[in-house]
């Protein structure tokens, strides 16, 4: 078993809230370190098969006993490093429900060990590829008298923005996500409610279905009793505690009410874009852009892809067909969640985020301590840029340097850009295109000054565009 002291390892920013259960990496592998009470609770966790039961159901991180000893604690546990961590502000409405049905889902297996979460918030979710999966191993606990500690976390952190995204708010659910100590508050809920029946002030319409899901859930009616878990418990010869009852009946109300929401679609002006895409599988229906990409993926064979301005995420989606891990990225919600449901029902490896390349989130915290910006996160081996570069520069007016700092953020290796010169049939019909410095050579100075150089050139899809790749000379 191997040593080791404390200023030997690199504590994880986020991982301070509970001193006796800490966080941290050393060569490059993710731990957790448990000691006292805390440590020796989930030893004994390990020891009944419980933590080890939970990652083969697919509720729990893959984690380990690790053959360490730290100094300070009394148990060390290692976790599988997720490639690409995301935040539940980057998240569509589909992703934030998955993870809302993932910690529920959860918790009810731990009540058949008695046990519960204390921290059931969504940033203690991380999602491997579309695949939510739960991360904090400290977050379990005994069960008590308090039915569920952490209720009001999962109100404020999942049931509250579904409920916003649900009224269509999921712009507004989002920004207020960003907050990760207040999250969403029923008194924000409620507003939005208010706003939306000040046209009716004249009329005596009665509160509707929305408010009513907001004060039956709220943490202040936590207190009732369930009757209808008690009977079931009743019924199925178990005696459960009133807090047990409470509990189990809170998780299955919650749950249906998670699972039965409806979350309408923004409208969108790449909806007919994406129609044309044809099958992964069917390389005769290629045009020459797909089949170019394609041969990009086979000369780099990169482990990670990153698609910015991803739509839909065709490139994204063959990237992962060909057994890279992806990251996928556009500001167009519909896109994002369309895209989050078709890798879903593939089970391909591609995590959709919703994100504009030029303003990616960026550090949190004193110092940017708490957690790493977005390319930091999200750098990978090859970056895909199609379709993208032209609206930035004339639609976005963006500089060159501009994008040239945004794209090479995010890669470690390779660059594809799309160029569309200025003849292109569509680009015809910008004014904008006729700017003197609208040309390749200006992007491909700027990406040089960033180590980015151009090593080959691709047909693209329809003539006269044509796909760059760019290969790092330099590290960022």
């Amino acid at each position: 078993m191997k040593q080791l002291r404390l200023d030997q390892l690199t504590f994880h920013p986020m991982s301070n809230a509970e001193p006796e259960c800490r966080l941290f990496s050393f060569e490059g592998r993710l731990y957790r370190g448990a000691s006292g009470v805390k440590g020796h609770f989930l030893r004994g966790l390990w020891q009944q098969g419980v933590i080890q039961g939970l990652v083969e159901k697919g509720l729990f991180i893959e984690t380990s006993l690790a053959d360490l000893a730290v100094d300070g604690f009394d148990v060390v546990f290692e976790h599988r490093l997720l490639r690409f961590p995301s935040f539940p502000f980057e998240w569509c409405a589909e992703m934030l429900r998955a993870a809302a049905a993932h910690i529920l889902q959860l918790s009810l297996e731990l009540d058949q060990h008695s046990l519960v979460l204390t921290d059931p918030h969504s940033w203690n979710v991380l999602f491997d590829g579309p695949r939510p999966l739960y991360i904090d191993l400290g977050s379990l606990t005994p069960t008590g008298e308090d039915p569920w500690p952490g209720h009001a976390d999962f109100l404020r952190f999942s049931y509250y923005p579904l409920l916003l995204m649900s009224r269509g708010q999921a712009h507004l659910a989002r920004w207020l996500l960003n907050d990760g100590y207040a999250g969403v508050l029923e008194s924000e809920v409620r507003a939005v409610r208010r706003v939306r029946l000040a046209r009716w002030e004249r009329s005596s319409r009665p509160a509707g279905r929305f408010s009513r899901l907001v004060k039956l859930l709220a943490p202040t009616a936590l207190h009732q009793t369930l009757k209808g878990a008690r009977q079931a418990a009743r019924s199925a010869g178990r005696v459960m505690r009133p807090s047990a009852a409470r509990r189990r009946g809170l998780l299955d109300r919650l749950g249906h009410r998670v699972a039965a929401m409806r979350f309408p679609e923004a409208e969108s002006s790449w909806r007919d874009y994406a129609d044309t895409m044809p099958a992964l599988d069917n390389r005769d229906s290629w045009t020459s852009k797909q089949t170019s990409a394609a041969e990009i993926l086979a000369a780099t064979r990169p482990r990670t892809v990153a698609e910015a301005g991803c739509n839909r995420g065709w490139y994204a989606r063959l990237a992962a067909k060909r057994g890279s891990h992806v990251v996928a990225f556009d500001l167009d919600e519909p896109s994002v969640g369309r895209l989050f449901g078709d890798v879903s029902r593939d089970g391909l490896s591609v995590l959709p985020l919703i994100m504009n390349v030029m303003a990616p989130t960026p550090c949190r915290g004193v110092g940017r301590l708490q957690a790493p910006d977005a390319p930091t996160r999200m750098r990978a081996e090859l970056v895909f840029a199609l379709a993208l570069v032209h609206h930035l520069a004339l639609a976005q007016n963006r500089t060159w340097d501009h994008i040239a700092e945004a794209l090479s953020a995010f890669t470690e290796s390779w660059l594809a850009v799309e160029w569309v010169p200025s003849e292109d049939e569509q680009l015809r019909l910008w004014p904008s295109a006729e700017r003197p410095s609208y040309r390749l050579d200006c992007l491909e100075a700027a990406l040089a000054e960033r180590g980015l150089m151009p090593v080959r050139t691709f047909p693209s899809h329809p003539e006269p565009r044509v796909l760059v790749l760019f290969q790092r000379r330099s590290r960022p």
